[in-house]
């Protein structure tokens, strides 16, 4: 269950491209409709297959799918289309993983030279040289990939997914608090539901996330948990940290962080959409 939330999230990631998207409002949902239909038949189409062609299915107990190990998708191809289709899966399968692997990096590194940018880190971190590259961020962000490696695969899966469930609690309350208090500011996408009607959507996910929080107590896997808890709690010391070094000027950072959300707003909304705004909206978003 934790692979398969794992394969199948991160779809909140498409909101900070929200701005950028021309006519969002109907070009993002046919977009996440198609995504959703291509990374479905993506996953169903090799399993459908692979388990027409081994026939494990016709086993019982224990024996059904005991050879579905790491790089089973290959033995299925090459039994298959021989050499030619088994080496195409598994180059193709290494492609997928180098190419995962620099979005991951790419999206990290950029995220922490942007927050380095708007004051939230050290000025140092929104470094770049002169092919506009963020490499102090794609070192650091390397550090934290290596120190993960030496979990196994499962503890790691568990791992992301508890943080990744509790940034979306995060998103989850942020989304309600301003749809309650500020429904009328200027969205690249509205969602529309009223804000009870956002609430019932929101109910089913956040049940299931709060199932996925609770798997490794009640599976007992202590190290997810004390990894879960550490990443917290290593969280809100190093933001206290950061406060006591810009207090005591003894880190550089550019700017103060935003304050609040208006600031935000001010700091990642590209200005020319609000020609399509409201002159209200914009008028209360500014002053």
């Amino acid at each position: 269950l934790n692979v398969l939330f794992w394969n199948l999230n991160y779809w909140d990631s498409v909101s900070t491209l929200a701005g950028e998207v021309e006519n969002a409002r109907s070009a993002m949902p046919k977009a996440l409709l198609l995504a959703l239909c291509l990374t479905c038949l993506a996953y169903i189409l090799p399993l459908g297959i692979a388990t027409g062609v081994d026939g494990s299915f016709a086993l019982e107990g224990d024996q059904a799918f005991d050879a579905w190990q790491a790089g089973f998708l290959g033995k299925v191809a090459y039994d298959i289309g021989g050499w030619a289709l088994g080496g195409w899966v598994v180059l193709a399968a290494v492609i997928s993983n180098v190419g995962q692997y620099h979005a991951e990096m790419s999206s990290d590194s950029y995220q922490i030279q942007a927050m380095a940018e708007h004051g939230w880190l050290p000025e140092k971190l929104a470094y770049r040289n002169h092919h506009e590259t963020p490499t102090i961020a794609i070192c650091l962000q390397l550090c934290v990939i290596l120190s993960l490696t030496t979990l196994n695969f499962l503890d790691i899966v568990e791992l992301l997914n508890c943080i990744y469930c509790l940034a979306e609690l995060l998103e989850f309350a942020a989304f309600l608090y301003l749809r309650y208090t500020n429904p009328n500011i200027w969205r690249p996408y509205t969602i529309p539901l009223g804000f009870w009607g956002c609430i019932i959507l929101l109910l089913p996910p956040s049940v299931f996330i709060c199932f996925i929080l609770g798997a490794p107590f009640v599976n007992a896997e202590w190290s997810v948990i004390a990894f879960t808890v550490g990443a917290v709690v290593f969280g809100n010391i190093l933001y206290l940290a950061l406060q006591y070094c810009r207090k005591r000027k003894l880190l550089k950072f550019a700017c103060h962080p935003p304050r609040d959300w208006i600031d935000i707003m001010r700091c990642n909304t590209p200005w020319r959409s609000f020609a399509e705004a409201d002159q209200d909206e914009v008028s209360s978003l500014v002053l």
